[in-house]
């Protein structure tokens, strides 16, 4: 939508402003949208919808890997481990 009406404004801000007030929306947070969809499209540098996700989910398999509860079990069943490795 904003895409739509951004040429019938001065800047992409004052669309923003305008639609933000029509459909009940914070006008930050339609900007956010906006720049998040203008880079998922690659207008806009930046990092992908796609990539954080894929980023998130390394870190929390870093995490996991890297918990104490993890290296723990890692320790107690070292063995047994690398057996079911090879």
């Amino acid at each position: 939508m904003v895409q739509e009406h951004r040429g019938e404004y001065p800047s992409l801000w004052l669309a923003v402003e305008w639609i933000a007030a029509r459909i009940g929306c914070v006008p930050h947070t339609l900007l956010t949208w906006v720049k998040c969809q203008e880079i998922d499209a690659g207008v806009r540098e930046g990092v992908t919808t796609s990539e954080a996700q894929r980023l998130k989910e390394l870190e929390r398999e870093n995490k996991e890997r890297n918990s104490p509860t993890s290296t723990r079990r890692r320790r107690l069943l070292g063995s047994d481990i690398d057996e079911v490795s090879k």
